[in-house]
């Protein structure tokens, strides 16, 4: 069964971590749903904001270890989960609607990367974002370009080899986070508001300024702007 629950209000689309037992740490049966969650929300045209959200005290404590553990067991099993985790961590960073991840708490190992994949993220001023794989042998370079133009050189480098953690003040200084709350009530009630501030805006116009945001390729300009002008009259 996992623990993934998700709830659906209209245009908005809930999705919440509950393992509180694992510290929210992502198993086979999340990383199932979470594939069936980004495969169906590629082609959804009625749901428009995506909001990864956790129980507890801990937004998510990365990748099961029972998990990797089982990987090791086979020759390339350890590529192979990396693989098929990164392919849905980037589908998300990829989807239509807007991503919202609200961190209740610390997000460590690849949720990091859930919430770089994230359009907005809001934080409790208690949270972190930590990289702890190097210590345990295994390099984590998802990120690595997006990082270092945020902290530079020796910034990137403290974070992902000596493992050192992210507070939300920093992150919030870089970019990484939109908003960051005194608690969890505060936190709620600011996702709640950034939401009513999305749905205010015109469903097509906001596809069409995530379209241009994700299109890595493009540098803007006169074509650009015709295109998105024409594509929601």
């Amino acid at each position: 069964m996992s623990g993934l629950r998700t709830e659906r209000n209209g245009e908005v689309l809930r999705i919440t971590l509950d393992r509180p037992e694992k510290r929210n740490a992502l198993g086979e049966a999340e990383w199932e749903e979470m594939q069936r969650l980004v495969d169906e929300l590629r082609t959804s045209v009625e749901l428009e904001i995506v909001v990864l959200q956790a129980t507890g005290d801990v937004f998510c404590a990365g990748v099961d270890l029972d998990l990797i553990a089982e990987a090791r067991k086979k020759p390339d099993g350890l590529v192979e989960l990396v693989e098929r985790n990164g392919a849905i961590i980037e589908a998300l960073g990829q989807l239509p609607q807007i991503v919202v991840v609200a961190l209740n708490g610390p997000a460590i190992g690849i949720a990091v990367h859930l919430a770089m994949a994230a359009d907005f993220v809001l934080a409790t001023r208690d949270a972190y974002l930590q990289l702890p794989e190097a210590r345990l042998g295994m390099p984590d370079v998802m990120h690595v370009h997006a990082l270092e133009q945020r902290l530079g050189r020796g910034g990137v480098l403290a974070f992902t080899l000596l493992c050192e953690r992210l507070t939300v003040t920093q992150a919030t200084a870089a970019g990484f986070i939109h908003r960051e709350y005194v608690d969890m009530a505060e936190l709620a009630r600011g996702l709640e508001a950034l939401i009513v501030d999305l749905t205010s805006v015109k469903p097509a116009v906001r596809r069409e300024v995530k379209r241009a945001c994700i299109n890595r390729s493009a540098m803007g300009g006169t074509d650009m702007q015709v295109r998105a002008v024409r594509s929601v009259r």
